[in-house]
């Protein structure tokens, strides 16, 4: 940042690599900034009314609380009579002790199902995964609380999982999520999550903004059981602009917009 350029921010941010502020350039707002790599501020610009470089590491500026962890996505399938599978994955975790999961007949009052061990502090992805031993006679309500070794915990959006008499992988919807996203052009290694998905085929769109489509592929359930990379030269090569990603299955359909910069 330079040249008396300001920033406002309001959430939380993550800088994977080195922050330089220069020429009174300033950051500000009720947020917080997590550079893992160097900080470096010159010539009176400020961070959040900070003057203080930072050697490599995770240093926090700002007033609001750094994000424990970002959650790229969590689901809960039914892969038999009697067993559900819960799966989550991270981008990022800060001080992450161990995750709580809990469910739920009533969205009110919850029962431990179990505690899954964290990564401590990571800037790569992690996935997890837990079975749990349940007869699905009715819906149910699952969630994940996260804690850090001080304490303090954050309970994400609890998510619904209906019976299948017939012991299919389904879940509460079909859903999609991209990442990195936005992606930058040149070389983009883009990777997709996608649940709710049923048995038979699922094709994988991305369209341009004109509606043409620059990438399909059609997709077995056994392979949307991991994380889809789309390593194709079609993907690799989108230029700057903004595209949708469309799943569908079995008639229905969900779009997520990715932004390539």
């Amino acid at each position: 940042m330079s040249n008396s350029n300001g920033t406002t921010i309001n959430g939380n941010v993550i800088v994977s690599g080195d922050l330089t502020t220069r020429n009174s350039s300033f950051i500000t707002g009720a947020g917080n900034i997590e550079v893992s790599g160097t900080t470096t501020i010159n010539q009176t610009s400020t961070v959040f009314g900070s003057t203080t470089d930072c050697s490599p590491g995770l240093c926090n500026y700002g007033t609001g609380g750094a994000l424990p962890i970002e959650l790229l996505f969590f689901k809960a399938l039914q892969i038999t009579n009697n067993e559900i599978e819960i799966n989550w994955e991270t981008a990022t975790e800060l001080n992450n002790d161990f995750f709580t999961l809990e469910y739920s007949y009533d969205g009110e009052h919850f029962a431990t199902i179990g505690k899954v061990q964290g990564a401590g502090n990571s800037q790569s992805l992690k996935q997890y995964r837990h079975i749990f031993e349940h007869d699905l006679n009715n819906v149910i309500y699952v969630r994940l609380i996260q804690t850090d070794y001080d304490g303090k915990f954050e309970v994400f959006k609890m998510i619904t999982v209906s019976p299948q008499n017939d012991g299919v992988r389904k879940s509460s919807g079909l859903g999609i999520t991209a990442f990195p996203n936005p992606s930058k052009s040149g070389n983009i290694h883009l990777s997709l999550n996608v649940s709710g998905f049923s048995e038979g085929k699922t094709s994988i769109f991305i369209y341009t903004i004109n509606g043409s489509i620059a990438f399909e592929k059609d997709y077995n359930s056994e392979e949307l059981n991991r994380r889809i990379d789309l390593d194709d030269e079609k993907v690799q090569s989108l230029e700057k602009g903004i595209y949708f990603i469309a799943v569908v299955n079995d008639n229905h359909k969900v779009t997520e917009k990715l932004v390539v910069i």
